[in-house]
């Protein structure tokens, strides 16, 4: 992703997004009612579904949503580039990612810092020993 991208999305979601726990995998989630904005938002966080559904006012609110991994990793690029609260949000999200043992859609299990959790090594290790 350009840079430029990167710091465009940082402000969508700045403004209209969410970072979150979504059950068992951190995720990052838009909701506005302008299609196009959130067609573009889709297309730069990965190949992702936008969702419509009418809201009590009438109109349609446009949803996409970008959840494991691909959250994770997006998460850690836009770290620096969010506000204080939105930091503090990113990085509780990702400690519970890194706290959760099969956390993640998929077989890696990342910390905040962009690594494979040590604590999920240890957990390996400790299960593959007692299996000996």
């Amino acid at each position: 992703m350009k840079s430029k991208d990167l710091y465009w999305l940082a402000g969508l979601i700045e403004g209209e997004g969410c970072f979150a726990k979504s059950g068992r995998t951190p995720s990052i989630r838009i909701d506005m009612l302008d299609k196009d904005v959130v067609d573009r938002a889709a297309h730069l966080m990965g190949p992702c579904t936008v969702h419509s559904r009418t809201i009590p006012t009438g109109h349609l609110q446009y949803r996409t949503i970008v959840c494991g991994e691909r959250a994770i990793a997006l998460m850690v690029r836009l770290l620096p580039l969010m506000g204080k609260r939105r930091q503090i949000k990113i990085r509780d999200v990702l400690d519970w990612a890194a706290a959760r043992p099969g956390h993640v859609i998929g077989e890696r299990h990342w910390n905040w810092k962009g690594g494979i959790s040590k604590g999920y090594k240890r957990r390996m290790t400790n299960a593959m020993e007692t299996r000996k």
